[in-house]
């Protein structure tokens, strides 16, 4: 009987510590629009996520990611997400002449934490086999700026308000995924104990190139995962577990003082 409620015990403590959802989203398939992005949804009740992916460009030069961004076209695509600058059908997110990039706008923090992306020869003629990426990150609650995951980024105010709060944010907080392949190629990042979770990320060609090659994807898919806040309490019915459990034990090992002591009276 000790040795299960010892369990219950341990059992409830991984409860507290396990995450609440993890999942993997194809991009190919929003379920709507929103001025400037497109919306996903995933997922169903407690463990629903809604998320809008909205393409920008930077000017090549701006490493920092800082000021306002040009709002382009997000293309969707078999193969996942492509940006349009320009009109010109380039279909890619890509740094040739400028820095492109997906933002994602969830409406809860998420622990970003793998990608998959898709390249072909033929998509881009420089150095075609190349996809090097950024990742990043805003530690901005859209809410605080009196913005939800739908604001649309087309107008001049509520793109002034948003890259306001995270302008240079962007920039500094990102993890770097470098390699050089063909085909689709899934990352993880953002892992272990030290993970961040934001409601606020990009996924983008490298802002630092140190190969100096185009780089050039479609974005397939996102994997992450729904984390409880940092120091977040346990729910009451992981408490009432713990607390039960530790007492039932506690009366058990208390019962068997008492049998004990009977015995060597």
């Amino acid at each position: 009987m000790g040795k299960l409620l010892s369990s219950l015990v341990v059992a409830a403590a991984f409860t507290v510590a396990l995450p609440a959802s993890a999942a993997t989203v194809v991009l190919n398939s929003p379920t709507g629009t929103s001025g400037s992005g497109l919306v996903y949804t995933n997922g169903t009740g407690a463990n629903q996520v809604k998320f809008t992916a909205t393409a920008l460009t930077y000017s090549s030069g701006n490493t920092n990611l800082t000021g306002v961004p040009t709002i382009s076209t997000p293309v969707n695509y078999a193969e996942g997400l492509g940006v349009n600058p320009s009109g010109d059908n380039r279909h890619t997110v890509d740094n040739s002449g400028a820095l492109d990039f997906i933002l994602l706008r969830f409406d809860t923090s998420v622990i970003l934490n793998g990608m998959t992306l898709a390249n072909n020869y033929s998509w881009y003629r420089d150095n075609p086999l190349d996809t090097d990426a950024t990742i990043s990150f805003a530690p901005v609650n859209l809410a605080s700026i009196g913005q939800t995951y739908l604001t649309n980024l087309g107008t001049s105010s509520a793109r002034n308000t948003f890259f306001g709060a995270v302008s240079g944010a962007l920039g500094a907080n990102d993890f770097d995924s470098n390699t050089t392949t063909s085909g689709n190629s899934t990352r993880s990042f953002n892992t272990g104990a030290n993970a961040v979770a934001s409601n606020v990320w990009i996924i983008g060609a490298s802002i630092s190139n140190s190969d100096k090659k185009v780089d050039s994807f479609k974005l397939t898919s996102i994997s992450y995962v729904l984390a409880p806040p940092p120091g977040a309490v346990p729910e009451p019915a992981t408490w009432a577990m713990l607390i039960l459990g530790m007492g039932a034990v506690g009366a058990t090992m208390r019962r068997r003082k008492v049998v004990a002591r009977m015995a060597l009276a």
